[in-house]
């Protein structure tokens, strides 16, 4: 990516960067950043990597030459609940960044709660830089829900700065619906530490014509003794919005027209589309999930694409291209990370398995990041265990079964069921070898009539299903 930077100097902008994904679980790359206003060291080399530690805990650093050093640890529990660990560190002499502070660290956490027709979303932020001489700490905790079909949406703001008192203020909007199509929005903003209120504000808007708003608004600023009065109309288009508004403040009149929109173009997916809201500087994802016939972990010739797959971010929104099945992430923060998550249960056929489940993805301002996800095709296979004795078979329940690759790793163990039937599903294509455990028929005092047998799981794209892998066994 390059550009000019909206400075004085009209500095020249250049980054390029590689990736490699050496493993399912760990990508490597580095690049290079040219900016032309640091006359002593314009170009910065850097090295980043991504690791997947365990499903739910993920890793990325980089490393900037004379620039700084940033990591992030994110976890994720089963409850939902998200942990977030930053921190970063800058050089004392470098000049890219007008910066003068050396250090950051933050600490998040994020978790949505949903008890009846309730639902909301909670994170607590707390953020500290350390300065040369002194120590900066800030605290947040948003509070954004749905609560008897009023939106609402509280922000808790406190900041703590040496030798000086706290300071600590709240922001709280609702959003409820009328009826005829009206929304209310009220508005107020309150300083804990001065026990004041700073503002208020009252808004209400209009849909007209399915695709028109029309809005009005008074607010009042009880810090500078100031009010304003806003009227205004939008349109959004699917391509475009188109706003005119008046505002009348300090006596002065104001009015405002603009039209925004954007063109989004994606060369290697092929896709075009566009959009009311601006992308400009955003960055995006191309989510490409497809069939992984012989599970390789990477897309070969003639693997199709595959449609269904659902997944969640914590930013940005979710478009689905039905023609092509690929799904885009768009409107997103650059040089921030991506969490996406993807639901395992989307597909009907149970064969189809999703061998990563999280992705951390940097976002690259002005781009599509091309992401294939790999779709597994697990084959089955079963058979039935029984045990001769008296001159007659019955089934055998409880006995352990394992599966071996051709080259004797583990690939998988069941358990016969009452009846001595028994079944695995999760084998990739390729040839195996099924046991029944040999500890446990010691135990038992019995053998079987084959020690293994051979089989094959053959490439499909519903997965192939291997039967008749049986096996008797004798006392003694």
């Amino acid at each position: 990516s390059a550009g000019i930077v909206e400075d004085p100097h009209k500095s020249r902008f250049l980054r390029a960067r590689i990736n490699y994904g050496a493993t399912s679980s760990l990508t490597a790359g580095g690049g290079v950043e040219y900016l032309s206003s640091v006359t002593q060291e314009p170009a910065m080399p850097f090295i980043n990597t991504s690791l997947r530690v365990f499903n739910n805990l993920l890793f990325s650093g980089e490393y900037t030459y004379g620039v700084r050093t940033k990591s992030t640890l994110t976890y994720r529990f089963t409850s939902n609940l998200q942990i977030d660990l930053n921190y970063t560190r800058y050089n004392k002499d470098q000049k890219a960044i007008n910066l003068n502070y050396t250090e950051e660290r933050k600490l998040a956490l994020s978790m949505p709660l949903r008890i009846r027709n309730f639902s909301s979303y909670q994170r607590f932020t707390f953020y500290q830089v350390i300065f040369p001489l002194s120590t900066y700490k800030k605290g947040e905790w948003l509070f954004s829900g749905s609560f008897f079909g009023v939106n609402t949406n509280l922000s808790t703001y406190a900041s703590f700065i040496a030798d000086t008192k706290p300071t600590v203020y709240s922001n709280l909007s609702l959003a409820l619906r009328l009826p005829e199509l009206f929304v209310i929005m009220p508005q107020v903003q309150y300083e804990y530490t001065r026990n004041r209120l700073l503002s208020v504000k009252l808004a209400l808007e209009k849909r007209l014509l399915t695709h028109g708003f029309l809005n009005m608004s008074y607010e009042y600023d009880f810090s500078s003794n100031r009010s304003m009065v806003e009227v205004g109309f939008r349109f959004d288009f699917s391509f475009a919005q188109t706003v005119l508004s008046m505002r009348q403040h300090d006596n002065k009149s104001t009015l405002m027209q603009y039209v925004r929109g954007s063109l989004l173009v994606d060369k290697k997916t092929k896709y075009s589309g566009y959009d009311n809201r601006s992308n400009v500087g955003k960055g995006g994802i191309s989510i490409i999930p497809y069939l992984d016939l012989n599970a390789n972990g990477s897309k070969d010739p003639g693997e199709p694409k595959v449609y269904g797959l659902n997944l969640h971010t914590n930013s940005g929104r979710v478009e689905k291209s039905e023609p092509d099945t690929t799904i885009l992430i768009l409107g997103l923060e650059p040089y921030t990370h991506c969490f996406i998550n993807l639901d395992p249960n989307s597909f009907e056929n149970i064969a189809w398995r999703l061998p990563i489940k999280t992705l951390s993805v940097v976002v690259d301002p002005n781009t599509l990041k091309y992401i294939e996800v790999p779709i597994a095709v697990a084959g089955e296979a079963s058979g039935v265990v029984s045990l001769y004795e008296n001159g007659e078979k019955r089934g055998l329940g409880r006995i352990i079964i394992n599966f071996y690759t051709s080259n004797h790793k583990p690939a998988g163990k069941t358990l016969t069921e009452e009846g001595g039937y028994f079944s695995y599903l999760g084998l990739a294509p390729g040839s195996y070898i099924v046991r029944v455990d040999n500890v446990q028929l010691q135990k038992l005092g019995m053998k079987p009539d084959s020690d293994a047998l051979l089989f094959v799981i053959t490439q499909s794209t519903d997965g192939d299903i291997v039967n008749g892998l049986d096996f008797t066994l004798h006392k003694g």
